[in-house]
């Protein structure tokens, strides 16, 4: 088994969980972080350490904000940290991957749920009252319903092998 197999298989189990309960267990992510960075510094020694340092840290510092404004869960932004420790300096492919797979998630749920009118009607009174108050704000607990939720390590699962047949990593 490669170990981009070992990573699929990582992130099928952690869609699989995401599907089902809207979670994705610390024990999956912190396996593939070991397992990921580990790669690495075998394949690259020391550089190897640093790029699975560099690609496990980049997500949180660019997403945390997303996570405080409740519109993207903490698991999703580890489960991309444990990706970033099998691309290293790749993970910048592997965001913009997830999050365009994530938009086409969405429309795709908006249009099967024929809830287009509802959900963007939200996002406007959303903005709207951002503006009065004058700064961002947390997105409010009741525009936060199952229909308007995708499960975020599918669109991370795709990311990552969009990125892969893309940077040709899975020859």
């Amino acid at each position: 088994m490669t170990i981009w197999q070992i990573l699929i298989v990582l992130l099928w189990c952690a869609a699989s969980y995401d599907l089902v309960s809207y979670h994705i267990p610390n024990r999956l992510v912190f396996t593939g972080i070991l397992i990921g960075s580990g790669y690495c510094v075998m394949t690259m020694e020391w550089k190897g350490l640093l790029w699975a340092m560099y690609g496990l840290l980049i997500p949180p510092a660019l997403l945390v904000i997303l996570v405080r404004l409740s519109i993207l869960g903490a698991g999703d932004v580890k489960l991309l940290s444990m990706a970033g420790c099998f691309f290293g300096k790749d993970i910048w492919w592997v965001l913009l991957c997830s999050m365009l797979s994530a938009g086409v998630l969405a429309l795709g749920k908006l249009v099967l749920q024929q809830n287009i009118i509802r959900r963007f009607s939200y996002a406007i009174q959303y903005g709207k009252k951002c503006i009065e108050e004058g700064c961002i704000m947390p997105y409010p607990e009741e525009y936060l319903t199952r229909d308007g939720v995708i499960p975020g390590a599918v669109a991370i699962g795709m990311g990552c092998i969009i990125t892969l047949l893309w940077k040709g990593a899975a020859s």
